[in-house]
């Protein structure tokens, strides 16, 4: 079966995520940064890069994508899940190789993608999820258009963090320590088609 690209740059191009990708996973680069401890793939065992790969498939109503360089690399993935086919509503997520962030590949993946979500699939809104410690991220969101329409505290992935350290006193106030341990905000954003149509030729 012939795989299905949906996007194609200079850089790289965007295709269905396939079983065999889930080996790239360990080529990839370390985050030194512990804050960012969930994000690292890194000597993942054979049967943890499957079930890595199976929770990108099921439960239905899910749809990932590989972003690969023309050297066989995956330089990030993407997805789109809780998929709801009659109010045409979906939650993004994206995730990049440490070595490709900051590099405007953010900004190039997210103009393809909802390129692809709105025009092609013809999709009404996208929402998202994102840490609110993580203003790179939230700057590269709301460049394109999402709106703040919410938030909700989570359990932290990286118990270890001391979050009451000097290097991390300018996001300090998205944590919170409770009986179970290290939680973090969470914000929620969205973006409408309607909202896509009037930004798009902005970025």
């Amino acid at each position: 079966m012939s795989q299905k690209i949906i996007a194609k740059r200079d850089e790289y191009y965007i295709k269905d995520l396939e079983a065999q990708d889930r080996f790239l996973l360990n080529k990839w680069a370390e985050f030194e940064d512990p804050i960012f401890y969930g994000y690292n793939y890194v000597d993942m065992s054979d049967k943890e890069l499957s079930y890595w790969y199976s929770t990108k498939q099921y439960p239905f109503r899910v749809s990932y994508f590989s972003v690969m360089d023309y050297d066989g690399n995956m330089i990030g993935y993407l997805g789109i899940k809780e998929i709801n086919r009659f109010t045409k509503a979906a939650k993004l997520g994206i995730v990049l190789d440490p070595r490709h962030v900051s590099k405007g590949y953010g900004t190039l993946i997210m103009k393809d993608f909802l390129a692809y979500y709105f025009d092609e699939l013809n999709m009404k809104r996208l929402n998202l999820e994102v840490n609110g410690w993580n203003k790179r991220a939230i700057n590269l969101y709301k460049k394109f258009g999402f709106k703040y329409y919410g938030e909700y505290m989570q359990k932290f992935e990286n118990q270890t963090l001391d979050i009451y350290s000097d290097e991390y006193s300018d996001v300090s106030e998205f944590f919170e320590e409770k009986t179970l341990g290290l939680y973090n905000k969470i914000y929620k954003m969205s973006m409408t088609k309607l909202e896509y149509e009037e930004g798009k030729d902005e970025i």
